[in-house]
């Protein structure tokens, strides 16, 4: 039962497909750490008269939750949703460390389980994405919609799916050097999720499958006289490891040319609406580099950040990119909100300062020891070769913004990791302890769980009940989704005058949290209808230069505001929403004819 609880927190967090907007993630998230307290309490009270294992990278990361605490106190604003559920997030990981090594200590051990786990959620995964691609899946899950030309699977993002496909093949090469997956059935496998795979157009998948190659290629770097000494990790299956390799890149460059004609043929029938799809060669021949672009305007945080030791807070990295848009020269934008920096180390450097970068730097040295001093079994290779997956996507995404991702790495790491024993002198002290966490986790589900479901009917539901707009309103209210939930209260309603003012203060609220398009708008809005003019002026200018695609609501808005009895010059206003429409004028003139349209 243990083991199928913890299988259980990754199948949730990587395969639940409902993706409700404004939460869209919260529900694989919230079901995974319900699960992960569950699993908690369950281990505390099976080994309550023996003893409970701590990872010493659990350690590390109480000191780094303590980062992350050091750096929600510093900030000039209150706590606010994402300070909430950083802390929450770590230390649910903290009890996924605590079961996982808890486990290990007491002989169990669930590498074998974690890598079939992996492997059919791949399988599931492929199958998802490869009907919803083909336009098959909207005819059974009708709340699954948008088409678009990278294959999605339940995670609704490309290069997700593609992390899970490739840890999908890490895990079936494991199977087969282990004996638990034959040749035939492992190519067939390997083969269906290149497949879906090829269609994501990720190109760290590529990166992903050469980590198999490569982690033993590193290890006999570091580790010569390991590797020498006892050759056990592929032994005489070297040779199918290096064809199943080369047999996933042939399929992910070649099979998009076979797929473009069915789509197309789609396509052409109306069965599905989308542009020309996206093959993983094609994106390596991009030019745009918005990572880099993103990246450059780390030289302005020396001069924009208040505190750098403690970094923007938690979840605030977005306030940093569009403090730091205003600080660097000719920056270049996107034309939407980098809410994370695509990068584990640029992130936490961003948002929780040295302190919690020295943490994170700690943290990567001693995995790196952890792989120096292993004796590279076919278990310790599954683990590394995961663990440079996830590595690798968090240079160039940020995965670790979901917790099944997370819990996932903290398994592994546990399962290789040395553990300090802690015993109880009285059985009663863990039972209590697992079951307080268990029942807050209980009660914080229903009260994020309603709230979430207020946001979702709010926004979705064409005509609300009275019980059911209240509901809504009073999602904002809720300290882990309040500001998801004025989001689309924002874009749901149109602008009101009443009590202008009191808007204004809890929209600069959620905008020194995370400075979206919605907030920023609805903001450049009022503040034009009760000025002054020129503060008004340069807040639209500000607006739009960074979000082009708000000029139309904000222009309608500020009708629907002069319309309502507003007395501000529209005519003004507008001068400088044309004026803010230059960056984007501009760049599209010195852009090629086929990208400047």
């Amino acid at each position: 039962m243990l083991k199928i609880l913890l299988a259980s927190v990754l199948w949730c967090g990587l395969l639940l497909p409902f993706h409700l907007f404004p939460l869209e993630d919260l529900p694989n998230d919230v079901v995974s750490m319900l699960l992960a307290s569950i699993l908690f309490f369950f281990i505390v009270l099976k080994y309550r008269s023996q003893m409970v294992a701590l990872p010493v990278s659990a350690l590390l990361l109480l000191v780094f939750i303590i980062s992350v605490i050091g750096s929600s106190f510093v900030q000039e604003s209150s706590f606010l949703f994402s300070d909430y559920a950083y802390l929450i997030f770590l230390f649910a990981g903290v009890l996924v460390a605590v079961a996982a090594g808890t486990l290990k200590e007491h002989g169990n051990d669930v590498v074998p389980l974690i890598a079939k786990s992996l492997y059919w959620i791949a399988l599931i995964t492929a199958t998802y994405g490869l009907l919803r691609h083909y336009g098959v899946l909207k005819l059974l899950l009708p709340w699954v919609t948008g088409e678009t030309t990278r294959l999605l699977g339940p995670l609704n993002q490309a290069n997700l799916t593609a992390l899970v496909l490739g840890l999908g093949i890490i895990s079936s090469v494991f199977l087969l050097i282990s004996s638990r997956l034959r040749y035939p059935n492992t190519l067939l496998s390997v083969s269906y999720m290149s497949v879906a795979a090829s269609l994501t157009g990720s190109r760290a998948f590529v990166i992903f499958v050469l980590l198999i190659i490569a982690i033993p290629m590193l290890k006999l770097c570091v580790s010569p006289r390991v590797m020498s000494a006892s050759r056990r990790v592929v032994q005489n299956r070297w040779k199918q490891v290096v064809a199943i390799v080369g047999l996933v890149l042939v399929i992910t460059f070649v099979f998009p040319s076979v797929s473009r004609p069915i789509s197309d043929s789609l396509i052409q029938a109306g069965f599905i609406e989308r542009g020309e799809e996206e093959a993983v060669s094609d994106r390596f021949r991009l030019t745009d580099d918005y990572r880099s672009e993103e990246w450059r305007k780390l030289q302005a945080y020396p001069q924009i950040a208040e505190n750098p030791l403690f970094g923007f807070g938690p979840g605030r990295y977005g306030v940093f990119s569009i403090e730091a848009d205003k600080a660097i020269e000719d920056p270049v934008r996107m034309g939407t909100l980098w809410s994370h920096g695509h990068n584990l180390f640029v992130n936490v450097f961003v948002e929780l300062g040295i302190f919690g970068l020295s943490v994170m730097l700690a943290m990567v040295a001693y995995l790196f020891a952890l792989f120096w001093r292993s004796e590279f079994l076919p278990r310790d290779y599954f683990v590394f070769s995961a663990l440079g997956a996830l590595f690798v996507n968090n240079m160039l995404e940020f995965s670790f913004w979901f917790f099944g991702f997370f819990a996932l790495a903290i398994v592994l790491v546990s399962q290789v990791d040395r553990r300090v024993k802690i015993k109880f002198s009285s059985s009663f002290l863990p039972v209590s302890v697992g079951g307080a966490l268990l029942v807050t986790s209980l009660v914080s589900f229903a009260y994020v769980g309603s709230d979430y479901w207020g946001a979702v009917k709010g926004f979705h539901k064409a005509n609300l009940t009275q019980e059911e707009r209240y509901a809504f309103l009073d999602a904002k209210k809720n300290r882990f989704v309040g500001g998801y939930a004025l989001k689309a209260q924002i874009i749901r309603e149109q602008v009101s005058l009443f009590g202008v003012e009191a808007q204004i203060r809890e929209l600069e609220r959620y905008m020194s949290w995370r400075p979206e398009m919605v907030f920023m708008m609805r903001s450049a809005v009022l503040k034009s209808v009760i000025g002054p003019q020129e503060i008004a002026c340069d807040r639209v200018k500000e607006t739009v230069g960074l979000y082009p695609n708000s000029v139309e609501r904000l222009a309608d808005e500020l009708v629907e505001a002069k319309q309502l009895g507003a007395t501000f010059d529209i005519a003004f206003i507008q001068g400088c929403l044309a004026e803010g429409m230059m960056y984007w004028v501009e760049l599209s003139r010195n852009l090629p004819p086929e990208k400047g349209g």
